[in-house]
This record gives C-alpha cells, structure tokens and sequence, in this order.
C-alpha cells in the first residue's frame, strides 16, 4: 500500500489492504465505543454533511495545502473539541453525544486506500479488536465473494469518496473567488487612494 487512508496515525493504526486470499475468514464488529476519536477535535467534512451537522458542531475552513497556482486551499471540518486532543462529542462510556456521527468517523476501520499500481482499493485497521476471527460481520462467503455486509460497506465508501471530491470542488471553486475578491478589493483601495492625492501647486 503506497498511501494509508486519511486519518493513518491517529484513526488508523496498521491500515492494510483486504484480499480474499488473506482475510476470508475474518469479521467485523461495527464500532459502538467512539473512544478511539477521543484524540480528535476536529474532522474532515463533506459538503452534503453540511445541514445536519451545522445543527449540533461549528463547522470551519481551515488551510490544506496550495493548489498548482499558488492559491491557499481549504478544506471544511467539524469541530469537536476547544483545544488539541480534546473531543467533547464523546461521553465517558464512548457513547457519541449528538445525533449525526460524521461520515469520516463512519467508515472506520474501513477506508479507501491507494495501491501499489495506484488504484483505489478497501483497507481496514488491523489493529481495530472488532477485526477478529470470532465475532461480528463476515466480509468474504464461502464461495469467496464479498458479503452483503461487505457490499454495503464499499457502497458507503463509495459515496464518501464521490462526496468528497465535490467538497474538493467546491472549494477550490470558494478559493478562487475570495482570490479575485481580494484582487478586486485591493484594486479599488489603490484606485480611491490615488485619487485623493492632493493637486500639486
């Protein structure tokens, strides 16, 4: 795997790709303790999360890089917690306090991963104790083809991705328009700062 899903390190602590050959006979518990975000106060957002989640977290642009041309990009999160490593949508049991988990915590421990040949292929933390052998949702049947579960779960990833890159679109759209904005602003403040220059006698 040449590039470990968003959130590798802090959500994703041995992200591998899952294959037939090697997981079919795991399973997985979906997550219900939420403990494993209790490091995390803020979260990347996608824009079709945007209604339901601005009623219970503020949500904000933050900086995410430059794009080809220089310009700032942003990237829209949700906020969790007021200082680092804080959450406070965590309850001391783990259960999550509100009614919209976003879908970046959502997809865990599954996420879209790149492979070697750079396509887009299903990872899943290995370290995640729900990933086991004993309990939970199969993902591969006895005749080697993904489970329903498994279906639903790569349906889900799916929109994700595609949500996302909308969202990308979408602000690198916002950008570019609070570029020329700003363009057009500092324009006009020269323009009116010429023309107030006293006539010389």
């Amino acid at each position: 795997m040449t590039s470990s899903p968003a959130g590798a390190g802090v959500l994703y602590h041995h992200p591998v790709l899952l294959t037939r050959e090697e997981h079919a006979d795991r399973r997985v518990v979906p997550v219900t303790d939420w403990r494993i975000a209790a490091g995390l106060n803020a979260v990347p957002v996608t824009v079709v999360e945007f209604e339901s989640l601005a009623r219970e977290l503020p949500l904000a642009f933050v900086p995410a890089g430059r794009d080809a041309e220089g310009r700032t990009r942003v990237a829209p999160v949700a906020l969790l917690g007021l200082s680092e490593g804080e959450n406070l949508c965590i309850d001391a049991d783990g259960r999550w306090i509100g009614t919209t988990i976003p879908a970046f915590l959502r997809r865990y421990p599954f996420a879209y991963a790149t492979a070697d040949d750079g396509a887009p292929t299903l990872a899943v933390d290995a370290a995640w104790p729900g990933f086991n052998t004993v309990e939970g949702e199969r993902l591969i049947a006895d005749d080697g083809q993904p489970t329903e579960f498994l279906k639903q779960t790569l349906a889900f990833l799916e929109r994700y991705e595609r949500d996302t890159l909308r969202t990308r679109v979408l602000c690198a759209g916002w950008s570019r328009w609070t570029c020329c904005a700003a363009a057009r602003s500092a324009a006009r403040s020269r323009a009116g700062a010429g023309s107030t220059r006293p006539a010389s006698s």
